[in-house]
């Protein structure tokens, strides 16, 4: 422990430290810093605290078995690789950027900043659940998410502050929600889950650059332009919806329906293949244009095709290929 105040500045310094039980290190309006590594061997939690304006930096954390929890109240946080065999990870900060290496955790884990930045630098394996977020800033995972359940991405910004969610790879036994609140969302790597949630408010775009293959429903809606550069599988009905443009590359459908929605442009589909009943319109006062190389509805499935089922200004071209081989298929 180190004790500071409004007089005296204090930093609670250590190269590392190793325990067979529990590890507890606190600055009260002071600084923590340890150089080497924080390693608890046997039974017993790791907590690292830093109240008042006490940042907290370490070289990294490993526990064999209890859980690992960092926070600080208005400093930054900044930690290496964390390593909680058998336990959970909680970083967190009141009102400071937040920092990690690679993180790997049997039970939960949980990132998160009130006011701040959020930066994984590095991948994040296992897992319960996955939470990495920020309630006012960007939030940024260099390497791949490999959770065995849910995960939950939040990047917040406003008129004051520039915000983005950037993830790599996502994977998860069960669903996947991404969240940007004016704020963009990019994805880089695969995604891979049950269901899929990705939603931007106020402004921001959506974009997955890579494959997404989901065994439950993709459900997108962007308040700026949504753009799928790779395949889109699912076996739930889903729905994708921008206010500004949509982008898709192909579509499978598992045999689901899919809903799609573009407030203006073109959106050019090569292939829709497997839906059960196909959707296209555009936004109130919107003006898009649907053009899809092949459509397949699969033979003795009831398939309906709509075009602008709710407003006017929605255009769909078949350029190759409508298959309706169900008897009650209809357009």
């Amino acid at each position: 422990v180190a004790v500071g105040n409004a007089d005296t500045a204090a930093v609670l310094t250590l190269a590392g430290v190793e325990s067979d039980a529990g590890i507890t290190l606190t600055g009260t309006s002071a600084d923590v810093k340890v150089t080497g590594l924080i390693n608890s061997t046997a039974t017993g939690n790791i907590a690292i605290s830093a109240t008042d304006s006490g940042t907290v930096s370490a070289a990294a954390i490993t526990n064999a078995d209890g859980n690992i929890s960092v926070e600080t109240e208005n400093g930054d946080l900044t930690v290496g690789a964390l390593t909680a065999t058998s336990g959970d990870v909680d970083i967190s900060s009141s009102s400071g950027d937040v920092t990690t290496g690679a993180i790997n955790a049997s039970g939960t884990i949980s990132v998160a900043t009130d006011e701040g930045d959020v930066e994984v630098d590095g991948t994040i394996t296992g897992g319960d659940t996955v939470a990495v977020t920020s309630d006012l800033g960007s939030v940024t995972v260099s390497g791949d998410i490999d959770a065995t359940g849910a995960v939950l991405a939040v990047a917040v910004g406003n008129a004051d502050t520039a915000a983005v969610l950037t993830l790599a790879g996502v994977e998860s036994d069960a669903g996947i929600t991404l969240t940007g609140t004016s704020a963009d969302i990019i994805v880089s790597g695969k995604v891979a889950g049950d269901a899929l949630s990705a939603t931007t408010t106020t402004v921001g775009d959506i974009s997955f650059a890579k494959a997404v293959d989901l065994t439950g429903s993709a459900t997108v809606d962007a308040a700026g332009d949504v753009s799928f550069n790779g395949a889109l599988s699912f076996d739930d009905d889903s729905t994708i919806s921008a206010s500004g443009t949509l982008t898709l590359s192909s579509v499978d459908g598992g045999d689901s329906s899919l809903t799609l929605v573009a407030g203006e442009g073109e959106t050019s589909i090569t292939s829709a293949t497997n839906i059960n009943g196909l959707s296209v319109d555009t936004t109130a006062g919107g003006s898009a244009t649907f053009t899809v190389k092949e459509i397949g509805l699969d033979d003795g499935i009831e398939g309906t095709v709509t075009v602008g089922g709710t407003n006017g200004g929605t255009t769909l071209t078949v350029t190759s290929k409508l298959q309706l081989d169900g008897t009650t298929d209809k357009v």
